[in-house]
């Protein structure tokens, strides 16, 4: 009746029609229940629980600076400027003596690991790129 070829087309195709049928009814399903609705909501909790505070109300000591911007740590603010010439690039503010006036600061990225100290703090550059850096607090102490 039906040669093998001629049988292996007609399972292809019947294979076709029912994945053309049966996918759209899964869609359809899929959306008009509340499965998705409640995995949805799931994922605004996730994300609300990871952009707000620590929850232990301690500070971390891992901060993350994008280029072009200030983060205020104590008294001393960091100001990442980009990467030249295999050197990270920072402007650091004292913001009890002047809130305008950078201390301009290079440190190669072999130096990197090495504590730098400015305004009573200590920390590192942990890792970095052009457009960011993460810097890790290491000591905090008051200068005279």
């Amino acid at each position: 009746m039906f040669s093998s070829s001629g049988r292996r087309r007609v399972l292809a195709s019947l294979f076709l029609i029912l994945i053309l049928v049966v996918i759209p009814f899964i869609m359809i399903y899929y959306t008009s229940t509340g499965f998705q609705g409640a995995r949805y909501q799931q994922w605004l909790k996730r994300n609300e629980r990871a952009s707000q505070p620590n929850p232990s109300g301690q500070p971390t000591d891992q901060f993350i600076v994008s280029r072009d911007k200030k983060l205020e740590i104590n008294k001393i603010c960091i100001e990442f400027k980009g990467v030249r010439e295999h050197k990270f690039i920072l402007n650091l503010y004292l913001l009890d003596f002047d809130r305008q006036q950078p201390f301009p600061m290079e440190v190669s990225k072999k130096e990197a690991r090495e504590s730098i100290t400015f305004g009573g703090n200590q920390f590192v550059i942990l890792s970095g790129n052009d457009r960011l850096i993460k810097v890790k607090l290491i000591d905090s102490y008051q200068t005279p």
